[in-house]
This record gives C-alpha cells, sequence and structure tokens, in this order.
C-alpha cells in the first residue's frame, strides 16, 4: 500500500540540524538520494557521499556516516545554514524483475505488472527531454515558461543587435580596405614624386656647376678682352704716331726731324726722296696697326670666347712690343730674364707668335691653345 504521492522533502539549513526525517516509502536505501542547493546562486548538486540513510528511523543525516565509519571532523562537510536547502527524495529504478513462472495464469499477472512499468519507462524518457527546475529549486513551471520566453525575446533582441554590428562591422571593413587602398596609391604617388623632385634636383645640381664653369669662363675671358683691348689701344697710338710721322715727311716745309742729310742743299733731311723711301713704309705699318686695332675691338665686343684669337691676331712681329697684365693695366717689357740660367734678353729680340720666328729674334714666346 501506498497512501501517499509523496516522493521528496526539503528542508532550509540552521546551522546546527544534522538529521532530516521522511514519511515517503522505499523500496530500498539506495532508492534514497539526497541534493544540496544553493539558494544565492540557485544551483543543485547531488551529492554522493557524506550523508547516511537510517532505515530504521527513516531519517536522512548530514553530515552523516555509517556506524563506526565516520570521517574525521576536518574532512567533514559544515552544518547547513539558512543559504542552503537539502532536499531528501526518492529515485527508483523504473524497471520490474519479478518472473512469476510459465503457468497459467501467472505469466498473465506478470505482463499485467511489466505493462506499467514500460509506460513508466515510455514516460521518463518524455520527461528526459523536457525543461525542468532542478529538485532543489521553489521556481514553478509557469515561472520557467515566463522566464524561457524573456530569455527568447532577450535573446532576438540580442541577434538583431548582433546582426546590426555585424553589418556594422562589414561596412566598417569595406571602408577600411577602401581607405588602405587609397593609403597605397597616395604612398605610391608620394614615392613617385620623391624621386621626381630628387631627380629634379639632381639636375639642378648640375646646371649649378655648368653655370658656375661658364661664369668662370666668362671672367676669364673678360679679363684677356680688357688685355686685348688695352694692347690694341697701345698699337692704335703707335699707328697714329707714324701716321702722323709719315705727314711730317709730306707736307712740313721744314725738316721733319731736323737731322743732317748730306745729299740736302740744306744739309737737312727735307728732300722729297727721303719723304719717298720713308713714307711709304710708314702708311703700310699705320694701315696694318688700324686695321688690326678695329678688328680687335669688334671682336672683343662680340665674342669674348676668341679673346686668344684677338690677342694672336692684334699682335705684331715686327713691332717687337712684349707687354703684361698689371693690376688691369697693360705695361710694356723693356726686357725678359731667364730665371734658369739669369741671361737678360731685350725686348727687341723677343719674338711672340705661333710659328717659328725669323733670323735676328733671340727668344721666341711661343703663343698656344
Amino acid at each position: 500500500m501506498i497512501p501517499s504521492a509523496e516522493t521528496k522533502i526539503t528542508y532550509i539549513g540552521d546551522g546546527k540540524t544534522k538529521i532530516f526525517p521522511f514519511a515517503f516509502k522505499y523500496n530500498d536505501a539506495a532508492d534514497v538520494k539526497v541534493a544540496i542547493y544553493d539558494i544565492l546562486n540557485d544551483v543543485t548538486k547531488v551529492i554522493k557521499k557524506d550523508y547516511y540513510v537510517d532505515t530504521v528511523a527513516n531519517v536522512v543525516k548530514y553530515p552523516g556516516y555509517p556506524p563506526g565509519q565516520e570521517a574525521p571532523q576536518n574532512e567533514q562537510p559544515p552544518v547547513l545554514t539558512k543559504n542552503w536547502k537539502i532536499v531528501v527524495y526518492r529515485e527508483t529504478p523504473i524497471s520490474q524483475e519479478i518472473d512469476l513462472g510459465d503457468k497459467y495464469p501467472l505469466e498473465l499477472l506478470e505482463n499485467m505488472h511489466d505493462k506499467p512499468i514500460m509506460i513508466l519507462q515510455e514516460i521518463l524518457e518524455m520527461l528526459n527531454r523536457c525543461v525542468m527546475a532542478s529538485i532543489g529549486s521553489a521556481t514553478t513551471a509557469e515561472e520557467m515558461i515566463e522566464a524561457i520566453h524573456n530569455d527568447r525575446l532577450s535573446a532576438n533582441a540580442s541577434a538583431s543587435h548582433a546582426e546590426n554590428m555585424r553589418d556594422e562591422a562589414a561596412k566598417s571593413a569595406t571602408d577600411a580596405n577602401l581607405s588602405a587602398k587609397d593609403s597605397a596609391q597616395y604612398a605610391q604617388q608620394s614615392y613617385n614624386s620623391s624621386n621626381e623632385a630628387k631627380q629634379w634636383a639632381d639636375e639642378s645640381k648640375a646646371y649649378s656647376v655648368i653655370a658656375l664653369s661658364y661664369s668662370k669662363a666668362a671672367d676669364t675671358s673678360a679679363t684677356m678682352a680688357a688685355g686685348s683691348a688695352d694692347i690694341a689701344a697701345i698699337h692704335n697710338a703707335s699707328a697714329e704716331k707714324y701716321k702722323e710721322l709719315a705727314k711730317s715727311w709730306a707736307e712740313d716745309e721744314a725738316s721733319p726731324d731736323n737731322m743732317y742729310d748730306s745729299k740736302s742743299p740744306t744739309k737737312k733731311t727735307q728732300s722729297s726722296r727721303t719723304w719717298s723711301f720713308n713714307a711709304k713704309d710708314f702708311s703700310l705699318s699705320a694701315q696694318q696697326a688700324s686695321d688690326n686695332a678695329l678688328g680687335a675691338a669688334q671682336q672683343c665686343q662680340g665674342i669674348v670666347d676668341n679673346a686668344l684669337t684677338i690677342l694672336r691676331e692684334s699682335l705684331n712681329p715686327k713691332a717687337h712690343v712684349v707687354v703684361r697684365l698689371e693690376d688691369g693695366r697693360v705695361v710694356e717689357l723693356q726686357y725678359v730674364v731667364d730665371s734658369t740660367t739669369g741671361k737678360i734678353y731685350p725686348a727687341n729680340n723677343i719674338f711672340v707668335g705661333e710659328a717659328a720666328p725669323p733670323d735676328g729674334a733671340n727668344l721666341w714666346i711661343k703663343l698656344t691653345n
């Protein structure tokens, strides 16, 4: 006979109680189970040790042990306090192991007992697929359904939010990818611009060197041109002197140089024969010097890089004039001293030119490129 449908009983700890009675019927002491429920954390734990089922008094002792098998005090769990519950319940195996034999009607009777066991097993299988509160929890089925519903709504909202975040993350990733591509393009453009700037700087440096060379060459040419102009001025003055002297021999009534002339009736050089012999040479020399001076002046104005050519053309080898440039002025040399031998060469015995000198020159200053 089973007069009560009760299969469990729950107690709240008080810090001192260790014995918990139960009234439900059971077949074996092993069918009586014990669970500890943590009220604060809503967690139930089925324990396998540290309790004892007294089948005589129908009580569970926790912590408790069979007589003579007590654990040391420091190894026993503490007595339950108010934040803990202890649940004593029955868990009977759903099976029927009695065999009545094959005689009629024993087999029919056995089948009658087997059928409800099979039904119970099927119900147990369905219950194992259900959501249930833990055995120590005070949560009702309605509260669990409402909690599940609220959790579903919260989960849906979280899923929707996660989907939005995923879309935003995908968009951000796309934007970041585009930005990365733009950055790479800008970096390449910057690199190309840097190379072009370096090339322009190198070219500018080369042009600066060339310009400096041209500037130095222009200064040198200008200096040489100035010297050539001074030389040309000297020859021009000589030409004017010879021109005036020739004119005097041709036109003056008195002796041009007041020198003695044994062939002249006045014993002075006033004879037309003397003028005729000298005027021709003077006139040719004056004309040549004048042409050279004019050519030197014209070439100095237009072509400074040909100053050396002007110098060569303006010099008259027969004039025996040697000059040097001193503080921007042209000074006529009277003689030249050989620094090796100490020998002195008068200016009228010095020849300046590219070709070999005529007979009578003691020193040849050769002009080369």
